[in-house]
Formats: C-alpha cells, sequence, structure tokens
C-alpha cells in the first residue's frame, strides 16, 4: 500500500502541498470592502470590511486606512465595555485544522494596553495572545494552540477584552492588518493573495451586484411573464454558502425596455434566489404579452439627476 500522505513540519512550519491558501483567514489583508469604507456608530453584529463584524458593546466608527489596514475608534465612553472585531470562520474549513497545532498572528497598532487576539469556541472556551503594550506602535501579536477533534463554531477576535472587560473612553482605537490563521506553530510571513481571488472567497458570502453605471447603462435581458410581470435571471458571481437573503436599495430605478420604449415599475421586485441565480421579477403596467422578450433596466426610465442604480445585496453570512 502507498504510505499515507501528511502535511509535516519543519521547525514548527507546516509543509503542505497547496499554495497560495496557508492563511485560513479570509480578507485578512483587509483589501476587500464590499459594503464601503467607513462605517460611523457600528455597534455588535454589523459587517465592515468582508467577512469582518463589530462584536463590542459600543459605538465604534470603522475606517479602510491605507496599507491594508482596519481601523476601529471607540466613538462612545462606556463602563465596564469593550471593542473588537470579530471573523467566523466556516465548518468547511475548520475541519481541516481539527486536533492539529495552529498559530494566528496579526500586525497591531493601539492606544489600549489590553488589546489582544484571541479565538474562541463552546470546546475550547477563549485562548488569548500575549496583550499589546498600548503604546500606540505597531506590534506584531501571535499565539500558538492546538484544537480538539470537534468543535462546533471558531472565532477569531481582535478585541481590547482579554478576559475581563474595562471603561472604555471615546477616541480609543485599534489598527489591525495582516492577519492570519495557519498551521503549525510558527507565525510565518503573511500571504498576500491576490485581490480577485480574495474578492472571489469574499463573495462567496457575500455580494453587491451594483448596476449603478450611468442612466440605463446596465440592463439584463428579461421575458414577460403575463402583461404585467416581467422576469430576468442573472448569475451570481460566486456560488453562494448557502441560500442567501437579499436587499434591494433604490427599487424604484427598476425599469422594463421593449424596443425603446420605457416603463416604470412599481418599485417592489420579486425576488427569487439560489445559491447561484437571482430571479427578478418587475411589476408595472406594460404593453407586452407572455413569451415575450424585454429588457429590465436598472435606471428609471426617466432621469432623476442622481445617477443612482438598483443596488441587490446577496448576504450568506455566517
Amino acid at each position: 500500500d502507498s504510505p499515507a500522505l501528511v502535511n509535516p513540519t519543519i521547525n514548527g512550519i507546516a509543509q503542505s502541498g497547496y499554495t497560495g491558501f496557508k492563511n485560513y483567514i479570509i480578507n485578512g489583508g483587509f483589501d476587500v470592502w464590499q459594503r464601503g469604507t467607513s462605517f460611523v456608530n457600528y455597534v455588535n453584529t454589523q459587517y465592515t470590511a468582508d467577512r469582518w463584524k463589530n462584536s463590542g458593546n459600543l459605538y465604534t466608527n470603522v475606517t479602510k486606512e491605507s496599507g491594508g489596514v482596519l481601523k476601529m475608534v471607540a466613538n462612545q465612553t462606556v463602563p465596564d465595555s469593550h471593542m473588537q472585531m470579530l471573523q467566523g470562520i466556516e465548518d468547511l474549513n475548520y475541519t481541516k485544522l481539527l486536533g492539529k497545532t495552529i498559530t494566528i498572528s496579526a500586525l497591531v497598532k493601539t492606544n489600549v494596553n489590553t488589546v489582544n487576539l484571541y479565538l474562541h469556541s463552546n470546546e475550547t472556551g477563549s485562548i488569548f495572545s500575549s496583550t499589546h503594550s498600548g503604546n500606540g506602535e505597531l506590534e506584531r501579536l501571535t499565539f500558538t494552540t492546538t484544537l480538539p477533534s470537534s468543535l462546533s463554531h471558531l472565532n477569531i477576535y481582535a478585541s481590547t477584552y482579554n478576559g475581563v472587560t474595562r471603561d472604555m473612553t471615546i477616541g480609543e482605537y485599534i489598527e489591525v492588518s495582516e492577519f492570519q490563521l495557519e498551521l503549525g506553530s510558527v507565525a510565518t510571513p503573511f500571504e498576500q493573495r491576490p485581490y480577485g481571488l480574495e474578492l472571489s472567497l469574499c463573495q462567496r458570502y457575500f455580494e453587491v451586484l451594483d448596476f449603478n453605471e450611468g442612466e440605463d447603462a446596465v440592463a439584463i435581458p428579461g421575458f414577460f411573464r403575463n402583461d404585467n410581470l416581467v422576469y430576468a435571471s442573472y448569475a451570481l458571481k460566486v456560488e453562494k454558502r448557502v441560500r442567501p437573503s437579499v436587499s434591494v436599495l433604490h427599487a424604484n430605478d427598476l425599469c422594463v425596455r421593449m424596443g425603446m420604449a420605457d416603463a416604470s415599475s412599481d418599485g417592489n421586485p420579486i425576488i427569487i434566489v439560489s445559491k447561484i441565480i437571482l430571479s427578478i421579477g418587475v411589476v408595472g403596467v406594460y404593453s407586452g404579452r407572455a413569451g415575450q422578450g424585454c429588457q429590465i433596466n436598472f435606471h428609471p426610465a426617466t432621469s432623476t439627476g442622481d445617477d443612482i442604480g438598483a443596488l441587490f445585496l446577496i448576504d450568506a453570512e455566517l
């Protein structure tokens, strides 16, 4: 029989047969920000940079800084509180780490001397790195642990919480970059994946269909289901983790075109979505017949002058 293939370690560094995927954190370089790049008064469970969400108990401002940095600033003075950001690791990914030694690391700058990285699951509890000195200088925080053979979930944090809360004050901040989770007992240099690859990894969990490209610039082919209902389908860029939810912004900017004539919709599109396809039903007063072809435009038939098109937020996050 052939010997079993394993991933050995050399000087504590895991030797993998894969290249380009040693980092189990997605968007650890904070390059992808599909929801925007500046967030004011964000609180618990709200996402900012792709795959990262707030998880503290006070209002914070979050911004994208140059050089692949996420900055979180306390916008309240709150006794016995904390601010933190987390990424939940999908089970299909963390099952590859079960029973193995892992190392978590990140570059951190902060004026709070309790800031650390930590891992949490029901089975392990919270496992913390050493804390930052709080001197406002850049420091690499890291810790190594061995995961148990089974987990119900796995969350990774950068936080002011180090086992106890503290009195947070306005202006206290955390800056984080180069966040990495890897096999082995040594924190190796950060893996910088190409932007297009990192974006596609993020879009498994969240995708923005942004048709904001100018007046009537973007359209998709559709067909009349009856004389007042048009359907069109759009292939999502990446298959989603689960069947997603869909939010529609500027729905009134949807209209239907037959030849050169436009007709506005009622602003309440019918959305049917799978993990790979978004179907849009647009209701209005039209002159088509069942089966007739047309197109759905993502700007109003009459220009509003704002050049804002319909946006679809496709959410399959953990």
